[in-house]
């Protein structure tokens, strides 16, 4: 048993929200509970300022244990559907982060 057993359940319950996952491979929709995160990006060199984002979507490896580039996710409370796209990182500890991308 390791400290870190059923954490994943616990960050995606506390953090989660609705979100409808479909492979690419199968085209068969889950809806699971995931963290859509999005973060501003800035990045300023000389006098050139470039502005844009990321995002990512932490799910738990128990729900859908092998996302794959080309997969899509849609946040339920707004609609906004976006792709899969590398790098996708396992923690370890039941937490998969995948980047997504606009589709």
């Amino acid at each position: 048993m390791s400290v870190f057993d059923g954490m994943a359940d616990i960050f995606a319950d506390t953090f989660g929200e609705a979100v409808d996952y479909t492979p690419l491979a199968t085209s068969i929709t889950k809806r699971i509970t995931a963290i859509w995160w999005e973060a501003p990006l800035s990045i300023t060199i000389g006098d050139v300022a470039v502005e844009g984002g990321k995002t990512q979507l932490s799910l738990r490896a128990a729900d859908i244990s092998v996302p794959a580039e080309g997969d899509t996710a849609r946040r339920i409370s707004d609609g906004k559907l976006m792709t899969v796209t590398t790098p996708i990182d396992a923690d370890g500890k039941g937490i998969i982060v995948c980047n997504l991308a606009e589709t």
